[in-house]
């Protein structure tokens, strides 16, 4: 990924995204989008956190054996699953909204997943982490 994803972050600065992580956030999501076929890839928020909080909220259930600061994303389009990495025989279902985590600091991808609304796989409140801000036009 490219961008300053080192804006100073630490325990105490999980408040709000910098203009700059924002603008970084959303130029992740406008490749992550167009790599699995949402080349116009819809509204999205983000949101500053712990990676623990996140994992619970993205998938819960799931243990992490780190708690940096991580951005969380929120994205509504259409989104093939198995463009993505995966083990092999394993099919990543598409989805109309992706939910991902990535490390703060380094940009690099921590959690992901795309939902399904259709078929009740519905998102989480991003609110239950901390002050959401609307993602820029990439």
């Amino acid at each position: 990924l490219q961008g300053d994803w080192s804006s100073d972050v630490c325990s105490s600065d999980l408040i709000a995204l910098t203009s700059q992580q924002l603008a970084n956030a959303a130029q992740w999501v406008a490749g992550a989008a167009a790599s699995s076929g949402d080349v116009h890839s819809g509204s999205g928020i983000a949101v500053l956190s712990r990676r623990g909080a996140a994992v619970q909220l993205i998938s819960p259930g799931d243990t992490v054996d780190s708690d940096q600061a991580v951005i969380v994303v929120l994205v509504h389009g259409k989104f093939d699953g198995n463009v993505f990495s995966q083990p092999r025989g394993v099919t990543v279902p598409g989805g109309d909204e992706m939910l991902a985590s990535f490390d703060a600091t380094t940009g690099q991808v921590e959690d992901f997943t795309l939902l399904d609304t259709a078929h009740g796989r519905q998102a989480p409140d991003l609110r239950t982490l901390g002050p959401v801000s609307n993602l820029p036009p990439s």
